[in-house]
């Protein structure tokens, strides 16, 4: 079970960073009508997550870099951001290292009771699977912005 959730973890990281890479500088931070935030959101709120629900079923604190809660958790906006907000270059490499962390946290605790459990979930990997799903969602919308921003 460990291989296949951390195979499944690395396939949806690569199809968000392959998807990433052909944003255009002009689509990052358009919200387009019927959309309540844009691509940088996304990207940066998949980070926020993915490390926030790890650090909460393993009773640890969060590892994203400071801040980052601030302009991606869920209930923020784009509209609320100041000019310290993380470009996508960062967000991007922040994806890049974050599975492999996640990988060695979780090594050897997908069976336990997970701490934290706001999804009432059994297992650590059961909300593993729901992270892996989360990501999923959001690279959908990613792909809708991509659309609807297009010029």
């Amino acid at each position: 079970m460990e291989q296949t959730l951390f195979r499944q973890l690395n396939t949806w990281r690569a199809f968000t960073l392959k998807t990433l890479q052909k944003v255009e500088e002009n689509q990052v931070d358009q919200i387009p009508e019927g959309f309540n935030n844009n691509i940088r959101w996304n990207a940066g709120h998949i980070v926020v997550i993915h490390d926030r629900l790890t650090a909460q079923m393993l009773g640890e604190a969060p590892s994203y870099p400071k801040g980052y809660d601030t302009y991606f958790d869920k209930g923020t906006s784009p509209k609320d951001w100041d000019d310290a907000v993380p470009s996508l270059e960062e967000i991007k490499a922040e994806l890049e290292g974050q599975i492999a962390k996640l990988e060695q946290k979780l090594t050897g605790n997908l069976d336990r009771e997970p701490l934290g459990n706001v999804f009432d979930m059994p297992t650590i990997g059961d909300l593993t699977v729901f992270s892996v799903g989360h990501e999923a969602m959001h690279l959908s919308t990613i792909h809708k912005l991509m659309k609807f921003t297009k010029v």
